[in-house]
C-alpha cells in the first residue's frame, strides 16, 4: 500500500483513474495513523490533501477528472458515500477558497436522485455510517447533507 496520499492522488489523475481512487480501490487505499474511518480509505483525508495540493493551472482540469468519476459512480450504491464526501469537500473549500469549482448544484442533484433510488437500501445499511442510525445509512446521509447546507452549499438528502 502507498502511504504518500499526494503519490496516490497524482497517480489517480495521470492514470484517469479518479473513479478507482474515489471508490477506495486497493491501489488507492490510505488511512492515516489517527483517521476515524471505517473503510480502507479515508477520502476525506485524501481528498483534503488533493485541495491542499493542487495548483492553480491544474484546478480546472482536476475538477473535470473529478466530476466525470463522479458522474460514473454516482448512480451506484457504492458510489453514494464517495459521491456525498466529494460534495461536501468542494463546499468546505469553496467556504475556504481552495475549490476545484466543481458544479455542486448539478452533482447535489444527481446523489440526490441516487438516494431516492436506493432509499430503501439506505435505510436498512446498519453498517459503517449507518450504525449510528435507526433509518442507518440514509441517517448519516442527512447528517452529511446538513453539514453541507451549513458550509453554505446545497442539499442532497431530505
Amino acid at each position: 500500500m502507498n502511504n504518500n496520499p499526494l503519490n496516490l492522488i497524482r497517480q489517480a489523475l495521470d492514470k484517469n483513474q479518479m473513479t478507482d481512487l474515489l471508490l477506495g480501490a486497493p491501489e488507492y487505499c490510505y488511512l492515516p495513523k489517527y483517521s476515524s474511518s471505517t473503510s480502507a480509505t479515508d477520502l476525506a483525508a485524501l481528498l483534503g490533501v488533493l485541495y491542499d495540493n493542487c495548483p492553480l493551472e491544474e484546478r480546472q482540469e482536476t475538477s473535470l477528472k473529478i466530476e466525470r468519476a463522479f458522474l460514473d459512480i454516482v448512480k451506484t450504491y457504492e458510489g453514494i458515500e464517495p459521491s456525498s464526501t466529494v460534495i461536501l469537500l468542494e463546499a468546505l473549500a469553496q467556504k475556504n477558497g481552495n475549490a476545484l469549482g466543481l458544479p455542486l448544484e448539478i452533482l447535489a442533484s444527481d446523489l440526490r436522485n441516487s438516494i431516492a433510488h436506493f432509499r430503501d437500501r439506505l435505510a436498512n445499511d446498519k453498517a459503517a455510517g449507518g450504525r449510528n442510525y435507526p433509518d442507518g445509512l440514509l441517517g448519516d446521509l442527512r447528517r452529511l447533507s446538513k453539514n453541507v447546507v451549513d458550509l453554505g452549499g446545497p442539499s442532497f438528502c431530505s
